[in-house]
């Protein structure tokens, strides 16, 4: 703010200065082979973020990322102050497909909770975070998928190495902070994952004998 004169005596006006900056960001890299002849992108990751969500101090951003085999697009969401207080809330969602014919592979989702360390004076931080997936993985090698042969039988019958897992996480972490003119910091975390996998539809194992199914997954 800026004082000056005002036309009518014994007032003082008041010059106010302001700036817009933006708030929404475009982010981007790729990876292209092949040339000019026959090339095509291997890896495109696309972010459209959003820093200051209707002025609110809240954060949205969008993903897109392109893989070899598969891409993803994704959701996330992030409030600093919820409700104005000192609590911390995010969250975010993924659906992720096959590359070569757009095939729905699965998703994933998080959200976490925490107190963020808002003061100096303020002696703990804490957080907890959960999250869940559903989706296909596969083993690849120099961005080609890799083939499954059971080696416990005599005739080859090759099988695409990708299978279905399913994953439930949680986490808990707590910092802690001490000093004056010196701070001090120490913190610990603790986490839990549960992870089960089964061979994926394309691999015409999920009728099959379930000790062939054990060595698929090992």
């Amino acid at each position: 703010c800026v004082p000056y004169a005002a036309d009518d005596e014994g007032k003082v006006g008041l010059l106010i200065v302001t700036r817009d900056l933006w708030s929404l960001r475009l982010e981007s890299n790729f990876q292209a082979t092949g040339g000019s002849e026959g090339g095509r992108i291997d890896r495109l990751y696309m972010q459209l973020n959003e820093r200051n969500l209707f002025g609110s101090g809240k954060s949205a951003l969008m993903n897109f990322r392109l893989q070899p085999l598969s891409f993803s697009t994704g959701l996330s969401a992030f409030d600093n102050r919820v409700g104005g207080g000192e609590f911390a809330l995010s969250g975010s969602a993924s659906a992720f497909f096959r590359r070569e014919d757009s095939m729905y592979e699965g998703f994933s989702v998080s959200t976490g909770i925490s107190k963020p360390f808002y003061r100096l004076s303020q002696p703990y931080s804490y957080g907890l975070s959960l999250g869940g997936s559903r989706r296909i993985l596969r083993l690849t090698q120099r961005d080609q998928p890799l083939f499954w042969d059971d080696p416990e039988t005599e005739v080859s019958d090759p099988r695409p190495a990708e299978w279905l897992q399913n994953t439930l996480s949680a986490s808990l972490s707590l910092s802690m902070q001490r000093g004056e003119s010196v701070k001090s910091y120490a913190g610990m975390g603790l986490g839990a994952s549960l992870v089960r996998a089964e061979p994926a539809e394309r691999t015409g194992l999920k009728d099959a004998d379930p000790a062939v199914r054990q060595r698929f997954i090992d």
